[in-house]
């Protein structure tokens, strides 16, 4: 099925409606498609429409570097934080000067003495610019210092919400500060001095620049001070579309597929940690997902995975006088020297040109010029590009020159060079003639331009998925995903042959259809889909149709133990009778009897539902058991889930169908009997 068939599903009713949950919706399967579509078939996009081959377990999604749903950045509690290097457009003396931003904490409370936000020299008792937790809860304390003292120290009437986006400003207006939670004021306070500059690093999420103070697991989205101007002076409705670098902007971060400042000043944000980019923001998207618009990405998993294309004359650059070779990644984890991200070659003793990650997160080309001699020449071609953030890479000859960019901007540059036009096979993601050279990364838009200098100086990186120009000899978009995410978060492996079916639809004429055999989905661990103590909702509509126990849907620890942390689904063998439940620990289970039996060979829609410390689950939209999880635990459901089997222990296979599967973090959908949905879920 090609990219641009997909999310044809409810075009009319998306063009009028909108799910007011969709930003907290960090999965949604529609399971339309082509029938027997899996995400094992990858394409070449350039008019030599390249055969692929998949090797290992390759699978490809909808998260990409032009995410529909917008971008946070997730700190998970243990020594993630950005800093900017002290500036004098960060240094609030006596301007007036709003701080904003969205906060989701991923936790029930965040630590005592973390912060938020500083301009606080390391180990002073007062300093510049603060907002930090005082005492272990949601409730932010705004702190100015003036003359050497604290002249504001008042903890806000209003608390943060857990487990929602949170919008928080701090104001000062003349004399008077407030901090604002949500459009409403729960810190006013006046003052008349000036606040005392300092030499310090401005910092997002720790109290000090040496990084003291670690705020714990949030996200922050659409960060941004600007001086001089008091953006809001009265209780206001927060924004609803991303922040813009209005006049007086000095700093415009988290909110993009990369760490970087979005205001003219283009500060460098260095990333402290293993701070995340992630498409989780608190703004629903104006469209829904589409190939063409927002493309999809390839997942390699570090182990084995790779792709691959015959020898063919049009992938040699050999002494090809002009050429381009492009794509966006995200290393999921730094690359272990030599891992192959793109390489020709033979594997046995002939060599062509490899362009190699590095444990540094750097990549270098190594290339041959005879096909014996190893490597002729190596040059690095990127800075440290770090882990866990999209970044756009360009290599490309111009004549006699050779220049690579990073993100738009020229990195190296050197002369050109020839490269042997040998045999050997395009590697992609990984060298299949050798093992251990594999990356943990996402790829997009992977474009090799033969005959065409596509970059000749600094660029802004492309805003679309890549298209087959003149001279394209391969393109990847990575858009032939059967089962995709229509929230853009996920790429999901198709294990077995799990795949679309036309033989049963609840909505749109197709759904995922799982044969009980060791089919199932999964996914690489994110915290976007991990619940922790907060509410969630997980629905979908099921057909089933075997007589087996059954895990529709389940998250595991890596022991694969069902005494670990973890949420789940389950169907009785003998009476299908459904089961929500979660584990916490090795201790605490708490599971729901039912007494209303899931009808095989039919639709039924199933719903498991936190709120608070009540599980509850619906089916058919009636309230058919509870539980009080008296014991909340931060861990659980924080590990990889599978749909269609619980995949780490292989077993309670699920059989049969199902349509528009859905988890929504934070929000409980449903706390009382509803009618079922009567259309397919809207996506966006």
């Amino acid at each position: 099925m090609s990219g641009a068939k997909l999310l044809l599903l409810g075009a009319v009713q998306q063009a009028v409606a909108s799910d007011p949950y969709f930003e907290n919706t960090t999965l949604l399967l529609p399971g339309n498609g082509t029938n027997g579509a899996q995400n094992n078939t990858f394409l070449d996009s350039s008019t030599n429409a390249f055969s692929i081959t998949r090797n290992g377990n390759t699978t490809q999604g909808t998260f990409s570097p032009f995410s529909q749903t917008g971008w946070g950045n997730y700190f998970d509690g243990t020594g993630d934080y950005l800093s900017v290097a002290d500036n004098a457009a960060l240094d609030m003396e006596s301007s007036n000067f709003t701080i904003e931003f969205w906060i989701f904490p991923n936790t029930n409370s965040l630590a005592a003495a973390s912060g938020f936000f500083a301009k606080r020299a390391n180990g002073s008792t007062a300093s510049g610019v603060l907002l930090y937790i005082d005492l272990a809860g949601l409730t932010p304390s705004f702190l100015v210092e003036s003359g050497g003292s604290w002249v504001i120290n008042q903890a806000s009437s209003i608390p943060l919400t857990a487990f929602a986006w949170n919008h928080v400003a701090a104001v000062r207006n003349g004399n008077a500060f407030n901090l604002y939670i949500n459009g409403t004021s729960g810190v006013s306070a006046t003052n008349s001095g000036a606040i005392t500059n300092n030499s310090s690093a401005f910092t997002i999420g720790s109290w000090a620049a040496n990084g003291t103070g670690i705020i714990s697991a949030c996200y922050f989205s659409n960060f941004r001070v600007v001086k001089g101007t008091a953006v809001y002076t009265a209780n206001f409705t927060p924004p609803t579309t991303p922040l813009t670098a209005i006049t007086n902007t000095s700093l415009l971060t988290c909110q993009s597929n990369r760490f970087v400042d979005n205001s003219s000043n283009a500060f460098a944000i260095t990333r402290n940690g293993d701070v995340s980019v992630q498409a989780f923001s608190p703004f629903n998207p104006t469209a829904a997902w589409s190939a063409a618009t927002n493309g999809g990405s390839g997942y390699f998993d570090g182990s084995g995975d790779d792709l691959t294309v015959a020898n063919n004359a049009a992938l040699q650059l050999g002494s090809e006088s002009s050429w381009t070779v492009e794509f966006w990644g995200y290393f999921v984890a730094s690359p272990d020297n030599f891992d192959v991200i793109l390489g020709k070659g033979t594997g046995s003793g002939t060599y062509e040109y490899f362009f190699e990650g590095f444990s540094d997160n750097t990549i270098d080309i190594l290339y041959s010029a005879d096909g014996t001699t190893t490597w002729t020449g190596q040059h690095q071609l990127t800075p440290n590009l770090g882990t866990k953030q999209w970044f756009h890479f360009a290599a490309v000859r111009n004549g006699a020159s050779f220049k690579s960019y990073v993100n738009g901007v020229e990195y190296f540059s050197g002369s050109s060079f020839n490269i042997y036009a040998g045999a050997g096979v395009l590697n992609i993601g990984g060298y299949s003639g050798a093992a251990g050279q594999d990356p943990n990364m996402y790829m997009s838009d992977l474009r090799i331009v033969k005959g065409a200098a596509v970059y000749t100086s600094n660029f802004t990186p492309p805003t679309a998925p890549l298209t087959a120009i003149t001279n394209t000899s391969l393109l990847l978009n990575y858009t032939n995903a059967g089962i995709y995410d229509a929230t853009s978060k996920n790429d999901l492996e198709t294990v077995g042959n799990a795949q679309i079916s036309t033989t049963q639809s609840k909505f749109g004429g197709s759904s995922m259809y799982f044969d009980g055999t060791g089919d199932y989905l999964t996914t690489i661990n994110k915290n976007i889909t991990q619940f922790g103590s907060g509410d969630f909702t997980i629905e979908g509509w099921f057909y089933k149709t075997g007589t087996q126990a059954m895990r529709p849907f389940g998250t595991f620890d890596v022991s694969g133990t069902n005494s670990s942390a973890s949420v789940g689904m389950y169907i009785n063998a003998t009476t299908n009778l459904p089961q929500g439940w979660i584990t916490v620990g090795s201790t605490f289970y708490y599971a729901i009897a039912a007494t209303q039996a899931i009808t095989p060979n039919s639709w039924v829609h199933w719903a498991l539902v936190r709120n608070g410390s009540t599980l509850r689950q619906f089916v058919n939209g009636v309230q058919d058991g509870t539980v009080s999880v008296t014991t909340l635990s931060a861990n659980a459901g924080s590990t990889n889930f599978s749909i269609g089997q619980d995949g780490l222990l292989a077993s309670n296979n699920y059989q049969g169908y199902i349509n528009d599967l859905r988890i929504t973090k934070g929000i409980a959908r449903y706390t009382s009997n509803f009618t079922p949905p009567t259309t397919a879920f809207l996506t966006q």
